[in-house]
């Protein structure tokens, strides 16, 4: 994942390369980050190797459990470091 570890500033630059490389192409991605694939057409979902789910990011989020909390759960995060929102996230994936 090539925004794994980088800030939001360089994530949304390598994100627009990205968009103009892969324009009117089928293009893999694979990633931690919701972000990083939130625009894309099509969306799999995978859990231990399987695919779990597979639509929009909003098809996904209003009817795919796993994706919603995975979304949540990086959303939360994120607020967190930011320091807009501090919570406690019971559970894991």
């Amino acid at each position: 994942d090539s925004t794994s570890s980088v800030d939001v500033e360089t994530e949304f630059k390598i994100q627009n390369a990205l968009e103009r490389i892969m324009k009117d192409t089928t293009t893999f991605i694979i990633t931690q980050r919701i972000s990083t694939i939130r625009n894309a057409d099509r969306i799999l979902v995978l859990d231990k190797g399987r695919v779990v789910g597979y639509g929009t990011h909003q098809e996904l989020f209003e009817g795919n459990v796993l994706y919603k909390q995975i979304y949540e759960t990086l959303f939360h995060k994120q607020k967190t470091k930011t320091g807009v929102k501090k919570m406690t996230i019971k559970g894991g994936i």
